[in-house]
């Protein structure tokens, strides 16, 4: 490698000072970091600065490397695509840490033991929806019947989308800009810890920001280049998004900023084109949205009123997503990204700035809702880092972000996710299918720390194995207790129990299964167990964290 010029040395030197800095920075101010899953004052409790120090040097030595090959930019989807792809890959492991999935597994199972036709008759009704809208726990039980009721096939699936997001990131950045500035925003994606940590899981956010960024890449494309094809993937993006999440209902506001921008070019044909779009899925969605008004009013009406009160209770700060939980070169590149924007009166920014717009005009305060715009986030931090004329610079900055962020994710949040109780529901359901029986009895005892009901970890349970789960009583709301109605885990009550989980008459021949928050053999309301009992095997790790707790005993026939 040819030796640097003295003002290049300088400037690759205080690259690298800053990336040394800014995670023991980090560390010193991670009393600021209010995550309510990945908060840094939880995920280096137990020590783990040394080991990520450590790994800092070779990392931006590797950064190093990379700045001075062009490989990657000469093949953008196929490097950004396989890296994403292997990066949540190696995070298949990971638990299901959010209680939401027993919903979503629910509404999947449903549908593959009883087929499409009864979910859709059934959505809503004797399959419990709260707020969940009905799109993507339909193409997980899709999934589920094609290739059995395996996580694996969700996680592919899960991963596919997050592969293929980043892709589309880059595309848009290509059209907006150019392919340079493409690649850096797909590339910063990676360079957001938190992000991989909710592909392995059964929810629907990856999903939603797959379908939301699909929007607004085909209606860029059905706008400047028309045609019947890109008008009906436009078309298709948008009904996709729109019944994905709810949250993706305001969201889909950047389709008007977009017709905006592209206005000057040609204004009567840009809103022919627009208004083609918005008429068509206005009315699909319309006649998706009378078919099943009664539960959709429903549910719009619980966001209104329980979900949004609790927003204001269930928020975490601009500084802890922004700079904790996205790495803080990306927030200050987007920025900065801004302010040449505005300085160069470059209103093809408005369509990357919409993340800023809808995150900071609405008051969005939780990391996990702004999952669906995060791209746009780095589309303005690669727009930003335009303002860098030295490419091998660029480059290097950006490597350090995101080699910086994998060893955050590998080395922190991993193995924090891992120590969680919800990984003993995990580690059991693989212990189930080594055993000989068929079918277990499932008992849940109440939480005594948390206000959410233990029935739900029952779904999550069975995510993890094949056997059959049965629960020993049914579903049934806390009598007396309406405060529980308040509380931000209200759907775990009002979760309808199904018919594959419905007692059976006990016969003495299952092993019973005890799903409880303290060992269920000690003083505990509730509990219907002898303490004198054999216990099969216990799975009873937590980090002390989390108030909501799954240990698990397993008891012998």
């Amino acid at each position: 490698m040819a030796p640097m010029k003295g003002h290049r040395a300088e400037a690759y030197l205080l690259v690298s000072f800053a990336g040394l800095a800014v995670i023991p920075l980090l560390f010193i101010l991670r009393f600021v970091d209010n995550n309510r899953l990945t908060s840094w004052q939880w995920v280096f409790a137990d020590g783990g600065l040394g080991i990520v120090y450590m790994l800092i040097l070779p990392a931006i030595f590797l950064a190093y490397v990379f700045s001075r090959f062009a490989l990657p930019e000469r093949f953008p989807d196929f490097f950004l695509f396989f890296a994403a792809f292997a990066i949540s890959a190696f995070l298949w492991n990971i638990p299901e840490v959010l209680l939401d999935a027993s919903r979503y597994f629910i509404q999947a199972k449903s549908l593959a033991q009883y087929g499409p036709g009864f979910f859709w008759k059934e959505w809503g009704r004797a399959i419990t929806a709260w707020t969940d809208l009905p799109l993507v726990p339909f193409l997980y039980g899709l999934l589920f019947k094609l290739f059995g009721e395996t996580r694996f096939s969700i996680q592919i699936f899960n991963s596919l989308l997050f592969a293929s997001s980043i892709v589309l990131i880059s595309r848009i950045g290509a059209i907006l800009w150019d392919k340079t500035t493409g690649f850096y925003a797909g590339l910063l994606l990676l360079a957001i810890p938190y992000l991989p940590t909710q592909v392995p899981l059964l929810l629907v956010d990856i999903a939603t920001m797959f379908f939301l960024i699909l929007a607004v890449y085909s209606y860029l494309k059905a706008l400047s280049a028309g045609g019947l094809f890109w008008y009906s993937m436009s078309c298709m993006g948008i009904m996709l998004a729109l019944f994905s999440k709810y949250s993706t209902w305001p969201m889909l506001g950047i389709l008007p900023v977009i017709t905006l921008v592209y206005l000057h070019k040609n204004p009567a044909r840009i809103i022919r084109r627009a208004l083609l779009i918005g008429l068509a899925a206005a009315l699909v969605a319309g006649f998706v949205f009378y078919l099943k008004h009664e539960i959709f009013l429903e549910q719009i009406h619980i966001l209104r009123t329980f979900q949004a009160q609790g927003l204001k209770r269930w928020q975490e700060g601009y500084i802890s997503s922004l700079f904790f939980q996205v790495y803080p070169l990306v927030t200050l590149a987007a920025l900065w990204g801004l302010f040449r924007a505005f300085r160069k009166k470059d209103y093809r920014f408005l369509v990357a700035g919409w993340f800023f717009i809808f995150v900071f005009v609405l008051q969005i305060k939780r990391m996990r809702y702004m999952i669906p715009l995060l791209p746009l986030l780095t589309l303005m931090a690669a727009y930003g880092l335009n303002g860098l004329h030295d490419e091998r610079l660029k480059k290097f900055s950006c490597y350090i972000a995101v080699f910086s962020s994998l060893i955050i994710l590998f080395a922190v949040y991993k193995p924090f996710l891992l120590r969680t109780s919800m990984n003993n529901l995990q580690e059991a359901g693989h212990y189930l299918d080594n055993l000989p029986e068929e079918t277990f009895s499932v008992l849940c005892l109440p939480q005594q720390d948390s206000s959410g009901s233990t029935f739900v970890a029952l779904p999550i349970l069975d995510i993890y194995t094949r056997k059959t789960l049965r629960s020993e009583t049914l579903w049934t709301p806390p009598d007396g207790h309406p405060e529980f109605m308040q509380r931000s885990l209200r759907f775990s009550w009002e979760l309808q129990q199904p018919d594959f989980y419905l007692p059976v008459a006990p016969n003495g021949t299952t092993p019973r299964v005890i799903i409880a928050s303290r060992d269920p053999f000690k003083s505990q309301k509730g509990a219907d167990v002898q303490k004198n009992q054999v216990v099969m095997k216990k799975f009873h790790q937590h980090t002390g964290v989390f108030r909501y707790k799954t240990l698990v005993t397993i008891l012998p026939r």
